[in-house]
């Protein structure tokens, strides 16, 4: 290097941060601010915004600034800081919630092109859920977020869960024109601008933030959609809000707090009592049926109509391939998964039992369906139903006598007074919240329960359930099912507990590499992948054994515990003292405590069935119970071990641990008598076989 070359090198040499001489390769590439249409099915999605590494889960978003980095169009430091080209969504959906008319900005470099071939572009790098219609070009300061007027949700809903208390809430229900006339009253009272801060987690009713205007909310006209399974067609309704914006759960507490003023578990005045500064437990809808449908740009539009495209109407061609993809991808896994899944039979079943609305805790009164009041008409009921009971006949082989005494035409056992009930309900509630403080004051509150197993070792499982009791590995179903654990060798410990509970306070759950995975077919679909099994030998297989053990849980188990624990209650008590109870406090009140247990359990059951199933005569439980076992009996084609095979599935060991957990405790009711006696030969089979082959000597305690 000469001299001269070596003195301009140090000329433009700059130590820091100072401006170095750019490149004489640089281009400076020209940029221009589009506006991007988009839609996606949610269901398989942690939400619309990216996450940040290490632990980053799926979102919309993510597929997106990888899509735009294959085509070219994004730097890869862009992609990791996705404001460094002003990406921007105008409306943040939350897990598992759709959206068809979702608009997004960003500056890209200029292309001629993009409006016309970009969405196919972007397409061939997306996944089939999630598809972009189009691009536009908008101006240099365009802003998606802050651009918006206004946006419209809809939310989809079998319309059984606006049925009445004496209305059967099942997929035979339709809606009277009465009722959505109702509907429509109560969603009126939502108009206008109100605090919502009860409509959302983590704020203040002072907070500004909480001040939202909702412009329109209506219930449509409902409509019926084929449940192939079941052979039958469910009535589905559309309800669609506009608001300015929405913050954070407050379109699914919205349509949870009308289910709930329209089955009459709360009043209408409740909901101008919400928008007060009381705080209030409003119950939150689930997120399913939600659907981000249109978003609203009138005032840029009108703005910029003489310079550029609209953002709010992209033209026929767009819009008949949004309502396409909305049909396909959307309103048709909507209406299939909530058949599938019964996610709102689910939670109406959980409104019933468990949800209360107590807006403090120091109030006077309380609500004329809180669960003191609620407690006093149950029992009410309960004397009521014994009462009518004593003038009919002694029933059938397939009936239990009833007479006076007897509870819902089942077995005897003594009504607990209503101080009792009243008694018992109040401290069900108080002292969870007691353990709790006095937890928090002892060990200091935790945002997320701590690991049982603080000294875990790698690729082991730790299975968190319920004490063994002595004929059985587990008096809970759900527990027995984790059976899966054994068939496919995988290396875990049990981990027994009375208060454990997951973040979703449910048993069982396991712990794995120090996370904790609660719900017994999330920890199979857990354990799947990170053993890599294969449960099943094709998707065909898959999707019948995931029918299956979906039927089992949400069917035959309602069917299962309406005999095992409303025909002997008190039975079943001691069955769970036996296991849980056994110790000389609990003995010595015994004769006390076990009526008022069981008349809680009554009281749980009874809701649940009632939400799950219907409310049917015994004989029909009978029928329907015999019509469920007929089902896996003709599904058990006799050739092979078990349902798709001579190696047990999930399906096999659902049905399983729901039969199992009748047939081998110490406590008779009519189901467990049907396996017992061999009358579905090829079910009961099933069920010895998996306790012969994966449990035996281990099935029993010793």
């Amino acid at each position: 290097m000469t001299e001269s070359a070596v003195a301009e090198e140090a000329l433009h040499h700059v130590e820091g941060g100072k401006v170095e001489k750019r490149d004489k390769d640089f281009v400076r590439v020209k940029t221009h601010r589009y506006a991007m249409l988009c839609g996606y099915q949610g269901k398989n999605y942690f939400g619309m915004q990216v996450q940040k590494p290490p632990n980053a889960a799926p979102t919309i978003e993510g597929h997106i600034l990888d899509a735009l980095l294959k085509n070219g169009w994004i730097t890869e430091k862009q992609h990791d800081k996705p404001y460094d080209f002003y990406f921007q969504r105008a409306a943040r959906t939350d897990r598992a919630v759709s959206a068809v008319r979702q608009i997004c900005s960003m500056q890209l470099p200029r292309m001629d092109d993009l409006p016309i071939d970009g969405a196919a572009k972007m397409n061939n790098f997306l996944p089939e859920d999630i598809r972009v219609f189009g691009f536009r070009k908008a101006t240099g300061n365009f802003h998606s977020q802050k651009a918006c007027d206004a946006r419209t949700y809809s939310y989809t809903l079998p319309t059984f869960a606006f049925a009445k208390p004496d209305q059967k809430t099942d997929g035979h229900f339709r809606m009277p024109t009465t009722t959505k006339t109702e509907i429509d009253e109560v969603l009126a009272l939502f108009l206008g601008t109100h605090n919502f801060y009860n409509y959302t987690s983590r704020r203040l009713w002072q907070d500004n933030s909480c001040n939202r205007y909702i412009l329109s909310f209506a219930c449509g006209e409902p409509f019926l959609f084929r449940d192939e399974f079941r052979e039958q067609d469910v009535e589905f309704v559309t309800i669609t809000v506009k608001g300015q914006s929405f913050i954070l759960h407050q379109i699914r507490k919205m349509i949870g707090m009308t289910i709930a003023v329209v089955r009459e578990l709360q009043n209408r005045s409740a909901i101008q009592r919400s928008f007060e500064k009381e705080r209030m437990d409003v119950p939150k809808a689930p997120g399913l049926g939600l659907l981000l449908e249109r978003l609203h740009f009138q005032s840029y539009d009108n703005r910029y109509a003489d310079s550029h495209d609209p953002i709010s109407d992209w033209g026929e061609l767009v819009e008949k391939n949004v309502e396409e993809m909305k049909f396909t991808y959307i309103t048709k896994e909507i209406l299939e998964t909530e058949l599938r899944e019964q996610s709102m039979m689910r939670w109406l079943s959980d409104l019933v039992q468990n949800h209360n609305f107590i807006a403090s805790p120091d109030s006077e009164t309380l609500p004329d369906n809180e669960f003191v009041s609620g407690a006093g008409k149950t029992a009410k009921a309960a004397r009521e139903d014994s009462d009518s009971g004593a003038e009919q006949e002694e029933g059938t082989e397939d009936q239990a006598p009833v007479g006076k005494g007897k509870m819902f035409g089942l077995a005897s056992f003594e009504f607990p007074s209503l101080l009792q009930v009243v008694f018992v309900t109040v401290m069900n509630k108080v002292m969870p919240l007691l353990f709790k403080n006095v937890k928090c004051l002892v060990k200091g509150c935790n945002k997320e329960p701590e690991l049982c197993k603080k000294d875990w070792q790698k690729d082991v499982v730790y299975l968190v359930q319920f004490p063994r009791g002595p004929t059985i590995p587990n008096v809970s179903p759900f527990c027995i099912k984790a059976t899966y654990l054994r068939a496919k060798k995988i290396k875990y410990e049990v981990i027994e507990s009375i208060t454990a509970r997951s973040e979703h306070k449910l048993l069982p759950f396991i712990e794995l590499n120090g996370k904790a995975i609660a719900d017994s077919q999330l920890i199979i679909i857990h354990v799947n992948k990170h053993f890599n099994i294969k449960d099943y030998a094709n998707g065909k297989d898959e999707a019948h054994g995931r029918a299956l053990s979906r039927a089992c849980e949400h069917h035959t188990f309602l069917l299962v515990n309406y005999f095992k624990v409303l025909e002997n209650p008190a039975g079943f008590v001691n069955v769970l003292a036996s296991n849980f109870l056994n110790n000389p406090l609990f003995n010595a009140f015994k004769p006390f405590l076990v009526p008022l247990v069981a008349h809680h359990f009554v009281g749980k059951m009874k809701a649940r069935l009632r939400a799950g199933l219907g409310v049917f005569s015994r004989e029909t439980m009978v029928d329907l119970l015999h019509r469920d076992l007929q089902m896996y009996e003709e599904l058990l084609d006799g050739k092979t071990k078990y349902f798709f095979g001579d190696e047990p599935t999930e399906a096999d060991l659902t049905l399983f641990g729901h039969l199992a957990a009748v047939n081998y405790i110490n406590h008779d009711c009519y189901a467990k008598t049907i396996i017992r006696d061999k009358k579905y030969p090829k079910v009961s089979e099933l069920v010895q076989r998996v306790r012969d082959d994966l449990w035996g000597d281990d099935f029993e305690q010793h």
